[in-house]
């Protein structure tokens, strides 16, 4: 119901983040149907999305999935990404709730390192740094490997207490609800910011982007 994110593991098995039903369901290689669910502590046939019951194991409204080289998931969903070991649907790994499992508020303790208001994309780099795009906050966060507390923002002009949409002063520095994310081979990111109708590519480690696709200029 309404699927949204999607992944491939090494052996071709498919990740389908089914965000109305508030889970993630998974397809061995050629098969149209799912050995494994994330989300509904086990079950196929339940769609709740946690609300007053917020744990380690339950999803609402997933969107974007992310694979690593070992076969752990990170999922992103409601206020929230979850990371899960390989083989396991419960998360030992949350970012954006102050390391809890137990709530899914948009920017809990306020908009600060720690905190997500709507996250969608996710991307690694070569050392498994994670990008997570916090699109209700319209800005780009970047976590090193292991770490839930960001060390990198994109959009919001290097702040990590702000959030501004930037709808109408567009800028390098400016974003208004990301979306996707790539890493490229020299861990270059693109960021699709998607509510100004462009895509920006940013060199490694920079938070000035160096290239705009669809505008003739960073400020249009």
């Amino acid at each position: 119901y309404d699927p949204k994110g999607i992944a491939v593991d090494s052996s071709g098995g498919v990740y389908i983040a089914d965000e109305s039903n508030n889970r993630v369901l998974y397809y061995s290689a050629g098969s149209t149907t799912a050995t494994k669910v994330y989300g509904q502590a086990g079950s196929f046939s339940s769609n709740s999305n946690g609300t007053g019951n917020v744990t380690a194991s339950t999803l609402f409204a997933a969107r974007g999935i992310l694979l690593d080289s070992t076969g752990g998931v990170y999922i992103s969903c409601s206020g929230r990404v979850l990371f899960y070991t390989s083989g396991s649907t419960t998360a030992t790994r949350v970012y954006g709730q102050l390391g809890v499992f137990t709530v899914q508020t948009a920017n809990t303790g306020g908009i600060t390192a720690n905190s997500l208001g709507g996250p969608t994309g996710l991307a690694l780099d070569s050392s498994n740094g994670l990008y997570i795009a916090d699109s209700g906050n319209d800005r780009v966060l970047y976590y090193p490997s292991g770490s839930t507390t960001a060390t990198r923002v994109y959009g919001t002009l290097g702040s990590f207490t702000s959030s501004i949409d930037y709808r109408f002063t567009i800028s390098a520095d400016s974003l208004y609800n990301p979306t996707g994310l790539l890493v490229d081979s020299s861990n270059g990111l693109y960021i699709a910011d998607s509510g100004n109708n462009r895509i920006l590519y940013f060199p490694s480690g920079s938070i000035v982007p160096s290239k705009v696709y669809r505008q003739s200029d960073f400020i249009s």
